[in-house]
């Protein structure tokens, strides 16, 4: 079992994080692409490795980008 961090996020950092993620501007963009544009704007809400836990925690880890259907 993974130990528990000392800065854990709260509940409402983790539902803005999710918010963030999903919203019109990054839904189709990968979670490094996501974290890279958010930190040329200066903001920083959690690392690439905390972006996919708590993707994967709310069964939300799939591919992001649109895909072409045939």
């Amino acid at each position: 079992m993974r130990p528990v961090p000392p800065n854990p996020l709260t509940e409402a950092e983790r539902d803005k994080l999710i918010e963030v993620l999903n919203g019109e501007e990054f839904r189709d963009k990968s979670v490094r692409q996501v974290w890279a544009a958010l930190l040329d704007r200066g903001v920083h809400l959690a690392s690439p490795s905390t972006m996919y836990r708590e993707l994967r925690a709310r069964d939300q880890v799939r591919e992001r980008r649109a895909q072409a259907r045939h």
